[in-house]
Formats: C-alpha cells, sequence, structure tokens
C-alpha cells in the first residue's frame, strides 16, 4: 500500500513546470491506490446514548487542570541578573555614568559661574560709566567753579586796589 507520503514523492522527481509528462503506468496505479485506501480516522466524541435527553452529556467531563499564569521577571530582577552575569560591563557602564553625571555638573557649574561674573562685569561697566558720567558733570561743576573763582579773584584784586587807592590817597 501507497502512502500519501509516497505519492508525493513521486510527484517530486518533475524538474519543472515546463517539463511536464504523462503519468506511468506505476504512477497511475499508485494513484488509484491512493485514492481508494480507506483511511481510519479516530472519533473524537462517542454518540450520546439517548438522543432526547439534551441535559447530560455522554462523556465523563474531566476537570481541565489550571495551569499558573507564567509571569514575567521583574525589571529590577533582569538588571540584578544582569549585573551579576556581566560584572565588568555594569562596572565600566557605572564608571562611564559617573563621567558622564560629573561633567554635565561641572558644565552647569561653570555656566552658571560665568553667568555671575558676566553680571558683575555688566554691573562695574555700568558703574564705570556712571562715575564717568558723575566726573564729567564735576569737571563741568570745577569748571563754572574756577571761572567764578577767577572772575571773584579779578573783583577782589580790584577792590584791593580801589581800597589801597583810599588808603594812599589818605596818607
Amino acid at each position: 500500500m501507497i502512502t500519501i507520503y509516497g505519492y508525493l514523492n513521486m510527484k517530486i522527481n518533475k524538474i519543472n513546470r515546463f517539463s511536464h509528462t504523462g503519468k506511468s503506468m506505476k504512477e497511475k496505479e499508485a494513484y488509484k491506490q491512493f485514492l481508494s485506501a480507506s483511511f481510519n480516522l479516530d472519533k473524537t466524541e462517542d454518540d450520546p446514548i439517548n438522543i432526547n435527553k439534551t441535559d447530560e452529556s455522554s462523556f465523563d467531563e474531566e476537570e481541565i487542570p489550571k495551569i499558573p499564569k507564567i509571569q514575567r521577571k521583574s525589571n529590577l530582577l533582569k538588571v540584578r541578573d544582569f549585573m551579576k552575569e556581566s560584572w565588568v560591563i555594569t562596572i565600566i557602564g557605572g564608571l562611564i555614568v559617573a563621567v558622564i553625571v560629573s561633567s554635565v555638573g561641572s558644565f552647569n557649574k561653570l555656566y552658571i559661574t560665568q553667568n555671575v561674573h558676566d553680571e558683575k562685569i555688566s554691573n562695574l561697566e555700568e558703574n564705570v560709566k556712571n562715575i564717568n558720567k558723575e566726573n564729567g558733570l564735576n569737571q563741568s561743576e570745577f569748571n563754572t567753579l574756577k571761572q567764578n573763582f577767577e572772575i571773584f579773584k579779578v573783583e577782589l584784586s580790584k577792590d584791593l586796589e580801589f581800597i589801597k587807592k583810599i588808603f594812599k590817597i589818605n596818607l
């Protein structure tokens, strides 16, 4: 008796789809035997004993064992397992993370310090401008005072000459 696998093995000898040839007598006979072979299939369920009863089943109901749900590993356990299995990578990775965190922290500190110094410099520049303005105002006031003093000197010298003349005349 030829099984389905035997029949399929005969069909595999085909080279390609353009080289089709008719079946030989042996192939035709094997195909006929394959079609006429009766297959014994196992029944999956027995027929009910009493067809009129619909509230009972004819087979024993078995309890399906409950399979506990497989839980996934928590992320913390995965990390711990990875650290135990590859501790060299963990140490190197930790060092790299520490270097990155410290460099970012120092960069932020440097940036803040630079901004503080820039603010101090801008305040000093404003103070210098204010002092220059005040100095300019003081210079103009000084020049005004100097001119007034010169005028006062001239007037005082004229007054002294006048007084000298009066004393010369009286003497």
